[in-house]
């Protein structure tokens, strides 16, 4: 069914239609010619059908010689195409035109997908095959993939593997990250100092020499355990010192709000739209002295896809400086917003036992202390340097 409809669109059919005469008679006479006509039917005394191109003049010769009045109802067919626009060149030289534009932007890359990423990120990717020629708008015969992936393997040391492979106008980049592991220097021998001052209320040495012991002051830098472990003969044995070394220590915390500030206001704001065409960015209508504040790309697709055309939206504004004097209510609203943000992340990693907090008015501003006690684990690494004896 397939092929004959196929048949009939390249070698072109034409509807007919007969009146007059003895049709019994005209059908007999075009069996015995082998003529195959379709859709064939009877309405007000006037038979209707179907042939090929081919066969219209056989049937037009029989029905005269039968003496029945023919009438070509539609013709319809590439050849009928063909034979229409024959003397019109332009017509051929578009579609060879077109053919070698296709091609031609089918050895090209016009979409970057990137897969397999978990706590690198997409953009960081993109950024570096773009840095070494896997972009939109590049030929692929210019991209060497077996080279550019054993250089990405060797240069990006947070990946354990990376595939890159073209397909059609896509370059696709699979990543699959490096596990954390141990490395050479989580080995090397440290001492563990303070990080910050305080007395020390529980001291748990696990590797290295002790320095802690509870109840003990300690200002920020002394040492709590030491990488060089003495041993029972004598010798020395460097190790990387670890421990939990709480103690209990003395944080204080202050921010001011001046009660005149400066702010941007938007003055105007508008959307621009741009046309992308193979890589290029056409801006449809200018915009003068605003900023783009908004940007969004939507390309047309070809089922999967992504065709170098497309629209970009982009929201602009304008704005401008503007003092403005805050009342002392709206001040300490924006004072203790930004006040709990700072003593979120203080107070991080730490337990706290006090807190003492004062506000005041100082100079065109209001001010707020924030006085703390607080339980935390104050060992900080130290790499140990060893000289060997020459």
């Amino acid at each position: 069914m397939l092929n004959d409809k196929l048949g009939r669109l390249l070698k072109g059919n034409v509807r007919f239609s007969l009146q007059q005469g003895f049709i019994p008679d005209f059908l007999d006479a075009c069996e015995k010619k082998n003529l195959q006509i379709r859709n064939l039917r009877e309405k007000d005394g006037i038979l209707h059908g179907s042939v090929l191109r081919h066969d219209y003049d056989t049937l037009q010769r029989e029905a005269q010689r039968k003496g029945m009045q023919i009438s070509t109802e539609k013709r319809s067919g590439l050849s009928f195409v063909i034979q229409r626009y024959r003397k019109r060149w332009g017509i051929p030289v578009g579609l060879l035109l077109s053919l070698i534009i296709f091609g031609f932007l089918h050895s090209m890359v016009w979409q970057v997908q990137v897969d397999g990423c978990q706590k690198l990120s997409e953009a960081y990717i993109r950024e570096y095959f773009a840095a070494h020629g896997v972009r939109r708008g590049v030929f692929q015969n210019n991209i060497d993939v077996v080279a550019l992936r054993d250089q990405a393997l060797y240069e990006m040391k947070e990946v354990l593997w990376i595939s890159l492979y073209l397909d059609g106008c896509v370059a696709h980049i699979e990543v699959r990250e490096r596990e954390a592991q141990q490395t050479t220097a989580d080995r090397e021998p440290a001492n563990l100092v303070a990080s910050y001052g305080g007395e020390i209320i529980r001291a748990d040495i696990f590797e290295g020499e002790p320095y802690a012991r509870p109840g003990k002051a300690v200002a920020k830098g002394d040492l709590l355990a030491g990488g060089a472990l003495m041993m029972p003969g004598g010798g020395v044995r460097f190790v990387k010192a670890k421990a939990d070394v709480i103690a209990r220590t003395h944080r204080h915390i202050e921010h001011r709000i001046d009660f005149l500030q400066s702010v941007a206001t938007i003055q105007d704001s508008s959307l621009r739209y741009c046309l992308s065409l193979f890589g290029l960015r056409v801006p449809l209508y200018p915009v003068f002295g605003k900023q783009i504040a908004e940007h969004n790309e939507s390309n047309l697709s070809a089922g999967e896809v992504i065709l170098p055309v497309g629209i970009i939206r982009e929201g602009c504004r304008q704005t401008a400086a503007q003092d403005i004097t805050l009342c002392k209510e709206v001040a300490l609203l924006q004072l203790f917003a930004e006040f709990a943000l700072l003593e979120t992340d203080m107070t991080r990693d730490k337990t706290m036992l006090e807190r003492s907090l004062q506000v005041e008015v100082r100079n065109n501003g209001i001010v707020m202390c924030g006085e703390y006690v607080c339980e935390e684990n104050i060992c900080q690494e130290v790499p140990l340097r060893v000289e060997s004896e020459s």
